[in-house]
């Protein structure tokens, strides 16, 4: 059975070449030319979308694409769709297109970019659409969510983030899958499929990041644009200034939905060595017995803090010592993709961003 594939290209860095003193865009065909053949049993339909590049796009550019995807899978019955998108903001619209499809995803998504031309040597973008069109031919992977290629992974969307000027992950999340040898093999379990949207996102919501001595003068100012919703991200796992409060209270009195956070992971990760064997602990005779009872195990390497043995004989350093670790995970549906996401606080259906953006507005 064929596998249909929809190349939706738009261009940005990886379609970016020269040709003698000339810089040209590569269409899409040109572009799927210099990955090789496409996967067997695969046939792949390619068009153009003009876009402007992935720096500049806004939430309405970015709603177009996710709404694009959406008609691929939905309307013109292809079984995957790949999307050609600069590395600048393609988690934010991944994100956003994650939100759009959910929970109706019929097929498999997956976001190629580049962080280098066509024209240079070195270029990545052929690796990265061959591992893309690998990915999206890949029966294993459907209802999977939206997936973005980075260097060989498939993280999941609401997972991948920028981990410096040319790197894209989803630490401490593994990816979902990842292209070896050719093959895609699943090596993570993806997210829970967010709820499907309510409505149309076609409001302002106002992203504020806050900072030590804050005002509420820029809250002021969002309400004044005429602002439909704001979030605060906060600072460590979430506080909000109490210079703002004040403001947040007159907002929630006009009905304007405020608030923010970054609240940790849900589960603390215990950090210290690991488990002693099991031969260690009988020499020591400190051997787990079942039930509750806890037994005061050998101490440390070098001094350390003691061991306790818990029930099954799983060790934890004394006193524990716990930190976040991932930073925070993303639930809800966004008013603008990760425009407003990244924390767990809910605003207007939205969610909080590690990015200061302005204003910005989703036309329905």
């Amino acid at each position: 059975m064929t596998t249909r594939i929809l190349m939706l290209a738009t261009g940005d860095t990886m379609a970016h070449a020269r040709r003698g003193d000339t810089p040209v865009v590569l269409t899409g065909a040109e572009l799927l030319a210099t990955a090789g053949p496409p996967p067997p049993g695969t046939e792949v339909d390619v068009r153009d979308l003009t876009v402007g590049p992935s720096w500049d796009l806004d939430s309405g550019d970015q709603l177009t694409l996710a709404r694009r995807v959406r008609a691929g899978l939905l309307d013109d019955g292809h079984d995957a769709v790949v999307l050609t998108h600069g590395i600048d903001t393609v988690e934010e619209t991944a994100f956003l297109t994650d939100l759009l499809l959910a929970p109706d995803l019929p097929g498999t998504v997956v976001l190629a970019t580049a962080v280098r031309r066509a024209h240079q040597r070195d270029a990545d973008a052929p690796a990265a659409l061959r591992t893309a069109l690998t990915a999206a031919a890949d029966p294993a992977l459907r209802h999977h969510g939206v997936l973005v290629c980075a260097d060989g992974d498939l993280p999941a969307a609401r997972w991948v983030t920028t981990g410096g000027h040319t790197a894209l992950t989803s630490a401490p999340h593994p990816p979902v899958a990842r292209l070896d040898d050719g093959r895609i093999r699943i090596v993570g379990t993806p997210p829970p499929r967010p709820p499907g949207p309510s409505g149309q996102p076609a409001r302002d919501v106002a992203l504020i990041r806050c900072y030590p001595g804050i005002d509420a003068t820029l809250v002021t100012a969002a309400v004044d644009a005429g602002a439909a919703g704001i979030v605060l991200e906060g600072t460590g796992v979430g506080n909000v200034p109490v210079g703002l409060l004040g403001a947040v209270a007159e907002c929630t009195e006009w009905g304007i939905p405020a608030g923010g956070g970054r609240p940790p992971p849900k589960r603390r990760p215990r950090l210290g060595r690991p488990a002693a064997p099991r031969r260690a602990r009988r020499r020591h005779g400190c051997h787990p017995r079942p039930g509750p009872a806890r037994r005061q195990g050998p101490p440390g390497v070098d001094g350390g803090p003691r061991r306790r043995w818990g029930r099954g004989g799983a060790a934890v350093v004394q006193p524990a010592v716990t930190g976040t670790a991932g930073g925070p995970g993303r639930t809800g549906a966004a008013v603008l993709s990760r425009t407003v996401n990244r924390g767990a606080s809910r605003v207007a259906g939205g969610t909080t961003s590690s990015r200061s953006l302005p204003i910005s507005r989703c036309t329905a």
